[in-house]
């Protein structure tokens, strides 16, 4: 059965308890206990994860997809919510702004607190009675893209939308959370001015060679990555073993199927700029990456 590679947040999910599977709600997950736990999609039994979602934006805890673990074709949660949706339940999409949670990776590891809103991004103010959430539409509200399959799908979304909305909704991704492979110039620009200070982390796209294997296979090792601007390269720096067994995994596949390279979306922060001869090298930390499952941007 095919598999789809993202979905919905789960404000509910499943695990086992004495051979069968018990419902629970994300909000009342003990987070004391819930690394004893192993919890499922309600609809496709997948296994999903855990967040804690965060105060400072009125974020409830939910459940997400575990990493490299797709919901089932046709499953509910494994269904994306579109701009259409967006603006039905919003009633406009001018105040709509993007977003970045810290990576499920990093939040799993954090301890005790509330995730930091990373991306500088504030949320609407919601009016809660009883179990319903009222959005006010005038106010700026932000979406936060979790993962780099859900960006690539936002970046599809949104070039199918009329002009002038598609104009502004890509001038708040492009250059904001998002670095094509031809805006590493930008970013280095951004770092200089010390706007990732406020802004940890966000996404960026390139081109990996099929022979950067052999660079992962080091300890400390790295990727190298390449973009439009051929004096600008990135060193990417996998965050643990099973990323960069992955990153492994795409150069293979590459070879296999006789391509020389592969574009690839990261989620990732900085670690720095430095010279290398006349190139500039950025050196980022690598949480996540996936291929783009739509189309070049």
């Amino acid at each position: 059965m095919s598999t789809v590679n993202a979905g919905r947040a789960m404000p509910d999910a499943l695990y086992i308890k004495d051979g069968k599977y018990i419902p629970i709600k994300a909000v009342h997950v003990n987070p004391n206990s819930k690394k004893k736990k192993t919890f499922y999609c309600t609809f496709c039994k997948r296994k999903v994860v855990h967040s804690k979602g965060n105060k400072n934006e009125g974020s409830k805890p939910f459940f997400r997809k575990a990493p490299t673990i797709d919901h089932v074709e046709g499953c509910d949660y494994g269904k994306k919510k579109n701009l259409k949706e967006i603006e039905r339940e919003i009633g406009t999409l001018e105040n709509l702004h993007y977003g970045i949670k810290p990576p499920l990776i990093v939040q799993a590891t954090e301890v005790g607190g509330t995730s930091n809103n990373s991306s500088g991004e504030k949320g609407a103010r919601r009016e809660t009675k009883g179990t319903r959430i009222k959005i006010n539409p005038t106010k700026r509200h932000s979406k936060n893209i979790l993962t780099v399959d859900d960006l690539f799908h936002e970046i599809m979304d949104i070039k199918s939308q009329e002009q002038p909305i598609k104009s502004n909704l890509f001038s708040r991704i492009f250059g904001v959370i998002y670095y094509s492979y031809s805006q590493y110039d930008l970013l280095i620009k951004h770092y200089e001015d010390n706007k990732f200070e406020k802004k940890k982390y966000f996404f960026i796209a390139g081109k990996i060679n099929v022979n950067q294997y052999k660079n992962l296979a080091l300890d400390e090792g790295y990727a190298e990555l390449e973009g439009v601007n051929e004096g600008i390269k990135l060193h990417i720096y996998p965050f643990n073993d099973e990323i960069s067994k992955g990153l492994k995994r795409i150069t293979w596949k590459t070879r296999e199927a006789k391509k020389s390279e592969e574009f690839i979306g990261l989620k990732a922060s900085i670690k720095g700029v430095i010279q290398n001869d006349r190139i500039s090298i950025i050196k980022l930390n690598v949480y996540e990456f996936d291929l783009n499952h739509y189309s070049n941007f």
